[in-house]
């Protein structure tokens, strides 16, 4: 197993021996990324991969990952990790959450989505295909044109899953699909708070908008009743702890630290 990010002991408060050796990216084998890289520039742009023929879909389901600036992302952790640990960490919590969407053969397709092309190079290498942002830096606007691409490929559902949950596991992912079922549904993993949203399933695709952000939880439960969708709640501990904040970091180390004894 690989740890999820390298720093030197002592190179910041958190960067002690016990939790360095202990954050562990626990990611299951993955099949082998796919020779075919397709990247997307724009939401219409053709590809070299033709869309599925209506006939032979079966309900298709494609996982959705947005992905801030690997350099950028988790700023609140600057207290405690300088800026390259950060980009490690966040480039290694993309990894993991690829592989573990690539050991689901339910998930179709796995789609990408950032400004950043480290991040989408990163994507493409694990199987990914990807879109580029463009236009305002704003999460549900770039949720939008992933799923643009996701619909006209006929897909049936599309799961946001946000590449910044340590503890994600393919059992966590599964649980999501089971609570799925029949459509019209949407199933929300909340944060350990019960207020963001940490994990989102659609079906079908657009039945929905995106609504992230502060109190997302309650918003998203909120717009799928309005639509009569059927709601499903899917709360485990290791969906509902992401990391922002350097007690997040904390929490993983114990949560690890008991697996492990």
């Amino acid at each position: 197993m690989r740890k999820l990010f390298n720093v030197e002991e002592g190179s910041s408060p958190c960067a002690n021996a016990a939790f360095m050796n202990l954050l562990q990216e626990k990611s299951p084998e993955a099949p082998a990324a796919q020779n075919e890289k397709v990247r997307f520039t724009t939401p219409n742009a053709s590809s070299t991969v033709e869309p599925e023929d209506e006939d032979n879909i079966h309900m298709a389901l494609w996982a959705i990952v947005p992905v801030k600036p690997l350099r950028y992302g988790k700023s609140r952790l600057a207290n405690v990790l300088t800026q390259d640990e950060r980009a490690d960490l966040n480039q290694r919590l993309l990894v993991h959450t690829l592989d573990t969407l690539a050991a689901i053969p339910e998930i179709d397709q796995v789609l990408v989505i950032s400004r950043d092309p480290a991040a989408l190079a990163v994507a493409r290498d694990h199987g990914a295909r990807t879109v580029q942002e463009n236009g305002a830096n704003e999460l549900n606007l770039a949720l939008t044109r992933a799923t643009i691409v996701a619909k006209s490929y006929i897909t049936g559902g599309v799961l946001v899953v946000p590449a910044d949950l340590p503890l994600l596991t393919p059992e966590d992912i599964r649980a999501m699909l089971e609570r799925a079922g029949q459509p019209p549904v949407v199933v929300v993993a909340p944060d350990r708070h019960h207020q963001g949203t940490n994990a989102l399933l659609i079906s079908p695709v657009g039945l929905i908008e995106y609504d992230f952000g502060p109190d997302s939880f309650e918003r998203h439960c909120q717009r799928a009743l309005q639509k009569g969708a059927r709601l499903e709640i899917c709360e485990l501990p290791s969906l509902a702890l992401d990391v922002d904040l350097p007690e997040d970091l904390d929490i993983v180390g114990a949560q690890l630290t008991t697996e492990f004894e």
